[in-house]
């Protein structure tokens, strides 16, 4: 949605598991012209709201809007099939301009509790993904790195403050909790936790938990920051 009053719909109907994809313009009796940038599609308007919906709710996904020089300018909200709470307000506001576009990743189903951390700061933004929680084994930390570099969240976004921040895991939280599985947390040199937040589950077929929802936080980043989750 816009401060004009448009709402812009984008539509892909064969995104690839574990592929970074780009979502082009077009949506069925939306009257949106097709298979058009992001950018371009919108260009000029200032974006206030939206989502990234993904119509399977056994699939775990993350979207971003990226610049022509591929670095996240944003992430942006995601829901799926099942519990839909309408259409969030994005982290912050944002004007379109040529070349900008929507990507997401998604994991497939039944994948071993990948976990997507998304990450907004005014200076800077990334993503952020744990392949493979439960490899280490119950009780182990695994660290998320950015899909773009592959660099920790003290490399990545170094001199930043993280204000929104959210995470979402491949696995349902009804079969094993753990103290620290409901959340996903940044941890400083020292070992100290910096700031958490509560993770929201995608693969849940009963329809809880559905709709990934931004935290307001306030994480100074330092180079020698890491961002955890912890097995269950």
């Amino acid at each position: 949605m816009t401060r004009s009053g448009r709402t812009l719909t984008v539509v892909n109907a064969s995104v690839a598991n574990d592929t970074e994809t780009e979502i082009l313009s077009g949506g069925l009796n939306q009257n949106a012209q097709a298979d058009v940038n992001f950018g371009q599609y919108g260009v000029n308007e200032v974006i206030t709201h939206g989502a990234i919906f993904m119509g399977n709710d056994a699939e775990n996904h993350v979207a971003w809007l990226e610049a022509p020089t591929g670095q996240v300018i944003i992430p942006l909200p995601t829901t799926n099939a099942g519990t839909y709470c309408g259409m969030p307000e994005l982290c912050a506001p944002i004007r379109l301009m040529t070349g900008m576009s929507i990507k997401v990743l998604v994991t497939a189903s039944g994948a071993a509790a990948t976990a997507y951390l998304s990450a907004y700061g005014p200076q800077k933004s990334d993503i952020f993904k744990v392949d493979n929680v439960a490899a280490g084994g119950a009780g182990v930390e695994q660290q998320f790195t950015s899909v773009k570099t592959g660099q920790s969240i003290g490399n990545s976004l170094v001199g930043v403050t993280v204000t929104k921040m959210k995470c979402s895991a491949g696995t349902d939280p009804d079969a094993a909790v753990t103290a620290l599985w409901p959340f996903a947390y940044v941890k400083s040199s020292e070992g100290y936790v910096k700031g958490a937040v509560g993770i929201s589950q995608f693969v849940d077929g009963d329809g809880y938990n559905i709709q990934s929802k931004f935290s307001d936080v306030t994480i100074p980043i330092k180079q020698n920051d890491k961002a955890f989750i912890t097995a269950p």
